[in-house]
């Protein structure tokens, strides 16, 4: 028995909130949570920066003449952060795909886990913006001033993307009931 509780509690422990009708489908019978506010507004408010910021961090990654051609204390930083935007749209397009009741599994996976993703995206764009910065003092790159401006421009982008987003978090959760 203690096994059951323990295998419920972990990764599919939201599958216990399902039961089989009659018809032998699944219905959901677990905790649901509300939009309180405008959904579409403060979707569009975080959805956007973190849709410029993503694609403003692949447009880096396809730059020339800047760190991420050769040197990988700029390549390990920017790997996280593309990863990190990745996983931000991810839970912002599935709250948006929750129309206006959210599952509770579906809260505690999108907006719990926003200030995490954001934190790691935004801290990523610090690290590789430092990162850029050595590369450009250490070697000579002077022919290259240009596209590392234009990567530091995108990568400042990203990083206030995350600041944006991070801000509008409480607002996020305040207009989601239980």
């Amino acid at each position: 028995m203690a096994d059951k509780k323990k295998k419920s509690a972990g990764r599919r422990g939201y599958l216990d909130d399902f039961q089989r009708t009659v018809d032998g489908e699944f219905v959901y019978t677990g905790k649901e949570h509300r939009w309180s506010a405008s959904r579409k507004k403060l979707l569009l408010e975080t959805g956007l920066p973190a849709v410029l910021a993503a694609a403003g961090t692949v447009i880096n990654g396809c730059l020339a003449g800047t760190g991420m051609e050769r040197h990988f204390y700029t390549i390990l930083p920017y790997v996280v952060q593309l990863l990190a935007w990745v996983l931000v749209l991810v839970a912002l397009i599935r709250l948006a795909a929750a129309k206006e009741t959210i599952r509770d599994y579906i809260y505690k996976k999108t907006v719990l886990a926003l200030p995490g993703r954001t934190a790691a995206a935004g801290s990523a764009a610090i690290v590789t913006i430092l990162a850029e910065i050595a590369m450009l003092l250490l070697t000579e790159t002077e022919a290259r001033a240009a596209m590392a401006a234009v990567f530091l421009g995108l990568e400042l982008v990203s990083l206030l993307a995350a600041l944006w987003i991070w801000k509008k978090i409480p607002e996020l959760k305040a207009n989601i009931t239980d």
